[in-house]
């Protein structure tokens, strides 16, 4: 029985430590100064963090759920869809110097950066963006 009680209080202390880790992460995502979004293989948006909503105008509300494709200017669209590609072979995009749009319909000068999230299996799951101003 006291073998049974131990084991369940390290289960409990496992979680704890995992849930505290997990609100790190996202404490860390939240309080970047990079645009950070995280998208389905699909590129549809499932998270947003304040800086992406300075950058580009729209709240986390607005964007989830919805295809990055809209933040893509139309003379751009060869360009993402090669983003798409290198990512399907599980390629890292570093410092890419693009545009984007922003809410308000204005384009805006940004290096962007989109990495693979691969299972422990290495199959494409997701895909995280960091994008900043682009210097100078």
């Amino acid at each position: 029985m006291n073998l049974r009680r131990e084991r369940e209080a390290e289960s409990r202390r496992a979680r704890r430590r995992a849930e505290a880790a997990a609100l790190l992460q996202v404490a860390l995502v939240q309080s970047s100064t990079d645009a950070t979004i995280a998208k389905t293989v699909d590129g549809v948006i499932t998270n947003w963090n304040s800086a992406a909503a300075l950058l580009f105008g729209w709240t986390l509300e607005e964007v989830v759920g919805r295809h990055i494709s809209f933040i893509v200017p139309a003379d751009f669209a060869d360009e993402h869809a090669a983003i798409k590609d290198r990512l399907a072979n599980g390629e890292r995009v570093a410092a890419l110097e693009t545009v984007r749009l922003r809410k308000d319909g204005t384009q805006v000068e940004v290096s962007l950066a989109v990495s693979p999230l691969q299972d422990s299996d290495g199959r494409l799951r997701a895909a995280g963006a960091r994008a900043h101003l682009r210097a100078g």
